[in-house]
């Protein structure tokens, strides 16, 4: 198991070093927190403002008070399975941000890019333990959707885009489209779900869901969400998803 910094915010390219590996970390140690990320930067050169540098763990940025688990998975079959934990590293400080490049492009790598496909909708998932069980697929006859698991995910959903901080890392993604693999699970739409999934029982106007997505401020156009909650049947997370995805490939053509 290693513990990978990875440099976002940045432009990407074939010979951008933007991971680095935290040297020498004691593998005995089962939590890591946010003064023994600074004592590493630190060593690396990074010794001002190192406040105003955001690092992320499954989309949350890492605070004072708080350690954050590193998890060994253990396989059905008793055996242990170690998982690298990714770190993302951002900031808005020019000055700061020229130094981590500095610093990327000296300790560190360029990482390899990975396909990664996802074919089934996982809802209310643990992202900091992975279970080997989730990567199997849902057989079709088995995938219900109904009133109550709209409204339950449409609650999950608002709740995740209220968060700055996932806003944040959305406008991240959109600048370097690449760099957030962790994302792809969210951003993709897939071949999960098709329309015969959905029950025939809810508003064709879906007011109430338009509303809810319009607060979120994320500056998409009144037409493409009414016309995408119809696809969806009012599903917000399926509707999010697939315009992001959409807006995704438009803005790479």
């Amino acid at each position: 198991m290693s513990i990978i910094y990875k440099l976002v915010g940045i432009k990407s390219g074939d010979n951008v070093k933007n991971e680095i590996i935290h040297k020498d970390w004691d593998v005995q140690k089962n939590e890591i927190n946010i003064q023994d990320v600074y004592s590493l930067f630190s060593t690396l050169g990074c010794t001002e403002n190192i406040n105003e540098i955001k690092f992320i763990i499954n989309s949350e940025t890492m605070k004072d008070e708080k350690s954050y688990s590193i998890f060994h998975s253990m396989d059905t079959d008793g055996k242990s399975h170690e998982y690298n934990l990714i770190i993302h590293v951002f900031t808005i400080n020019e000055e700061l941000k020229n130094k981590l490049i500095t610093i990327f492009d000296t300790h560190g790598y360029v990482a390899k890019k990975e396909v990664i496909q996802t074919n089934v909708i996982q809802t209310n998932v643990n992202p900091k333990r992975p279970n080997i069980e989730l990567s199997k697929p849902i057989p079709e006859d088995e995938i219900k959707i109904n009133e109550e698991t709209i409204i339950n995910s449409n609650k999950e959903t608002i709740s995740l885009f209220s968060n700055k901080d996932f806003q944040t890392l959305i406008r991240i993604y959109y600048e370097n489209s690449d760099v957030f693999k962790t994302f792809a699970s969210y951003i993709s739409t897939g071949n999960a779900v098709d329309a015969s999934h959905f029950s025939n029982t809810r508003d064709v106007r879906f007011d109430d869901e338009f509303q809810e997505i319009k607060s979120l401020n994320l500056n998409i156009d009144d037409e493409i969400i009414q016309n995408t909650l119809k696809r969806f049947n009012g599903h917000i997370n399926l509707t999010l998803r697939y315009i992001l995805t959409t807006r995704s490939i438009e803005s790479n053509d």
